[in-house]
């Protein structure tokens, strides 16, 4: 008896050691992820990564840089239960610190929207993203994160290179530009610790949009198509090192919305299956590595259910290896059709779900139905061997652990130097009244007006990391205090009156309401110039009735200003010309002639019945000629 309760007792002492050795070395782990960040200085921070996945899988095949991708992935398939497979094929939206998700859930992705309320720099995203990944390295299998964000036009965190807005960009026609864009963007994503830019290509808009356009390139599908596949080729790289997933992210869009707080349930009146697949097959040329399948109705059915896209044409037909992904929203899906919905998408070949909230739940519906019979379990394991075989291409389980980054690289001058072209090339000239652009390089004096000669945050379209004008770059009105021998007068209100040559009045529609210097979460729903902005043109005319008076729109989509345009004696379409101000003062003050051209009509109703100006419109300063 005395000998058991030794036993006993040796055992459980046994046991305490193992424990307190356990939780030793969880602490050093983490104090180990901790100081690695801690200790980055500004130049670079390495990912710190230690071996990943347990002692179980240690010599496992899939652990071999030597085998290709795909046999890699089956390798690993063959290791995972279904409840790891399952969590593969879900991108969560990053709420706060989900640490716990991905340990416990071990989701394939996570997506981090860089809010224009987020006070995040490059760093602090690197060292979040860092620590995310450390942690996926810790579960049982070590898969790699898919760390994703949606960035239209630049980084649109603290300090980045950021663009003008797609239909700026569709305004340039230029395809060797579009290159050079997607890999500034590549390029900065990569050093904040992004793998994944789930909206690198832009929307596809038969009409301008009160909210959507500024996502897309033009009205011609030929045009979007171009560029799109111009802005891909930025992103792929020959050398198969850790570089950002591409995507091809179309959504077509007519202005119909049957549900206001959901993209599912929109409908397009003109949508066709050509229409669908010929840019999809173009990008596929490109190496488009995932496409995004929107909640869209063709025919009164979704298009994100409909097989013969997904799985005939886009994986048999075009032979798309990638992932094919949409975003399941099923919060706003009623309980019942919840799974119904789940069943529809991933039967018809989508591989990963986007998914808001609840990931457990979305996890536990999909495993029900693969229990169920309802989805079958070789449409899971092909789901999930697309996914991890572009993990492995992209060189996420080999090249993260040694990764060195280089987040001061962000908003280089090289990449603000290209933003800068990207700007002169964007702009388009409507009205050249008297060729009065044209004399602007030897006016001296010269009054500017307005509130958003002097925001970047409005110049950036509120896109930025912040609401209260703390972008990094150069508005306006700084570039104008940089040229030679000009005297520059300022007026917020347009309430004063400047012994100038020339009057300049700079305007700012927002994409999004504001108030109290916070975002709200509800889009422009008017094509029309707002009011205070219809008051500063006003103010501005009748306190210099004789002088010259040109005027700058900042916008997302063109605007009905029909009477503001006849007020002043040129008007010029900046779109949202990003960070880059002097970009415009290049156009307008140095030796740059303006090159860009409408890539929509510009309206002169809601109705979108009449316009002011065409498709392909666009002035030079030589002549008033519109252009072919």
């Amino acid at each position: 008896m005395i000998k058991k309760r030794k036993s006993v007792l040796y055992i459980m002492i046994i046991i305490s050691l193992i424990l307190v050795a356990c939780n030793k070395s969880k602490k050093q782990e983490s104090e180990h992820i901790q100081n690695a960040i801690s200790l980055a200085d500004e130049e670079q921070l390495e990912s710190c990564i230690t071996d990943t996945g347990s002692e179980l899988v240690k010599d496992a095949r899939y652990r071999d840089s030597s085998l290709s991708a795909k046999e890699r992935a089956i390798d690993l398939l063959s290791y995972m239960t279904l409840d790891e497979k399952v969590g593969q094929m879900i991108i969560g939206e990053s709420k706060n610190n989900e640490v716990e998700s991905i340990s416990e859930n071990q989701i394939g992705g996570l997506l981090e929207k860089l809010s224009a309320n987020s006070n995040n720099s490059a760093d602090d995203w690197l060292k979040q993203n860092i620590l995310y990944q450390n942690v996926a390295s810790k579960t049982r299998l070590g898969i790699p994160l898919f760390i994703a964000t949606e960035d239209i036009c630049g980084n649109t965190i603290m300090g980045p290179t950021i663009f003008p807005n797609c239909i700026g960009l569709g305004a340039t026609d230029d395809s060797k530009l579009m290159e050079q864009v997607g890999k500034v963007v590549n390029s900065e994503l990569t050093e904040a610790g992004f793998n994944w830019n789930i909206v690198s290509v832009s929307s596809y808009l038969k009409d301008s949009h009160p909210s959507l356009s500024y996502e897309g390139y033009g009205q011609e599908l030929s045009l979007v198509t171009n560029l799109s596949n111009s802005y891909l080729k930025g992103f792929y790289n020959k050398e198969n090192s850790y570089s950002i997933l591409s995507t091809l992210s179309l959504c077509f869009e007519d202005g119909k919305v049957t549900n206001s707080k959901t993209n599912i349930g929109r409908t397009s009146s003109y949508i066709t299956m050509e229409g669908l697949t010929y840019p999809y097959k173009e990008a596929i040329k490109h190496h488009v590595k995932a496409i995004y399948i929107p909640n869209i109705k063709m025919n009164g059915k979704l298009i994100s259910t409909n097989r013969d896209l997904i799985m005939n044409c886009l994986k048999k037909t075009y032979q798309f290896s990638g992932i094919v992904f949409t975003e399941a929203d099923i919060d706003t899906v009623k309980s019942f059709d919840r799974e119904k919905l789940l069943k529809e998408e991933i039967n018809s070949g989508i591989d990963m779900l986007l998914i808001k909230d609840s990931y457990e739940n979305t996890k536990n519906a999909i495993i029900n139905l693969v229990g169920d019979g309802l989805i079958r379990s070789d449409r899971i394991d092909e789901a999930v061997t697309r996914i991890l075989t572009v993990k492995f291409k992209q060189g996420l389980f080999d090249h993260l652990k040694k990764k060195v980054y280089y987040p001061h690289l962000i908003g280089s001058s090289k990449n603000r130097s290209i933003a800068r072209e990207a700007v002169r090339k964007s702009i388009v000239l409507l009205k050249n009244k008297d060729h009065i652009v044209n004399n602007l390089k030897k006016i001296k004096k010269i009054a500017v007006y307005g509130t958003a000669a002097k925001n970047i945050s409005i110049q950036c379209g509120r896109l930025s990391n912040n609401l209260q004008n703390k972008q990094e770059g150069t508005t306006f009105y700084q570039a104008l205090e940089k040229l030679h021998n000009k005297k520059i007068y300022y007026s917020e209100y347009g309430d004063k009156a400047f012994d100038a040559d020339v009057c300049i009045i700079v305007v700012g529609e927002e994409l999004v309401r504001i108030k109290n210097g916070l975002e709200y979460n509800d889009k422009r729903t008017t094509l029309k110039l707002s009011a205070n902005n219809k008051e500063l043109i006003k103010k501005v005319k009748l306190e210099n009735d004789k002088k010259p008076i040109i005027l700058v729109l900042y916008s997302a989509n063109p605007i009905i200003m029909n009477q503001e345009i006849d007020m002043v004696d040129s008007f010029i379409a900046a779109w949202l010309p990003g960070t880059e101000g002097e970009g415009i003062t290049d156009v307008l003050f140095g030796d740059y002639d303006f090159t860009g051209t409408l890539s929509y009509p510009w309206p002169k109703n809601e109705g979108q019945t009449e316009y002011a100006f065409h498709v392909g419109y666009g002035l030079k300063k030589s002549n008033h000629k519109e252009k072919q």
